[in-house]
């Protein structure tokens, strides 16, 4: 669940992590976090360019692929596989929860798995205030574990992890969307709460100047056939009547309509 579909991207440049020199050495070292899960404590792994080499995630690609497809229920086409190695290969970082937690030698130098329950590409980006903020470009959760916050969680332990109290996303699904509340105070808010004026402009600025959203409209925070169709194969639905007819309401899916999250950690 979530989004993808992310063309068109301006180059988000480099953020430098400091890794010590046992971490350079070892080629593939990732950042545990760990996820209070209804299943339990569960371990999600944060890579990023500097610690995660571009044959290992040539490696993970297909799962990864995988677990999109099924999750879109969308067919295999060169778009999407597209799509896809974008968010793997040319974001910051990404952030996975392997089912079972179990890395080679439960090491993450040696990273592998053979099942991926959940997946997080995201870039960090500065305002013109200087303000720093996440950009979630995807969140993909397995569909056997829908419904139980592993989207909301590894947003919440991304920003939690990385001192980072705003964070964006764009979105068609009043899933992705819900996910993101239950973590942030979003905006829009779609109760009637005015958007403040900074958060207008980091939307803005995001789908003008990071996304190149040629029809946006800054005040409703919706831009108009972002992508030229649905993500979906099939229409995401939230158990939450109210927020499906909003959604329904305020931006037409089929067209490629979408609207732009913006969320201070809670």
């Amino acid at each position: 669940m979530s989004l993808y579909g992310n063309r068109n991207v301006s180059n988000f440049g480099t953020r430098k992590v400091n890794l010590s020199a046992e971490e350079e050495a070892s080629g593939n070292v990732g950042k545990a976090l760990t996820l209070s899960t209804k299943r339990g404590s569960e371990l999600a792994w944060r890579f990023n360019k500097d610690n995660l080499s571009w044959l290992k995630r040539r490696e993970l690609f297909q799962e990864i692929y995988g677990l999109c497809r099924e999750s879109f229920c969308v067919k295999d086409s060169s778009e999407f596989r597209n799509d896809v190695k974008h968010h793997i290969f040319d974001t910051h970082e990404i952030c996975i929860v392997p089912f079972g937690n179990v890395p080679d030698g439960l090491s993450p130098t040696c990273f592998k798995t053979d099942k991926i329950a959940a997946f997080a590409s995201y870039n960090f980006l500065h305002y013109w205030t200087n303000r720093e903020f996440i950009y979630f470009s995807g969140i993909v959760v397995d569909t056997s574990l829908q419904g139980l916050n592993y989207g909301s969680l590894l947003m919440q332990e991304i920003m939690k992890s990385n001192g980072i109290k705003l964070a964006v996303l764009r979105t068609q699904s009043p899933v992705m969307y819900n996910s993101f509340a239950k973590v942030c105070k979003v905006f829009p808010s779609f109760d009637g709460r005015e958007i403040p004026g900074e958060i207008k402009n980091i939307g803005k600025y995001v789908a003008r100047n990071i996304l190149r959203m040629s029809d946006y409209d800054e005040g409703k925070m919706i831009g108009k056939e972002t992508y030229g169709k649905s993500l979906y194969g099939k229409e995401p639905i939230l158990n939450n009547s109210e927020l499906n007819r909003i959604f329904k309401q305020k931006i037409n899916a089929s067209r490629g309509d979408s609207i732009i999250v913006v969320g201070e950690l809670k």
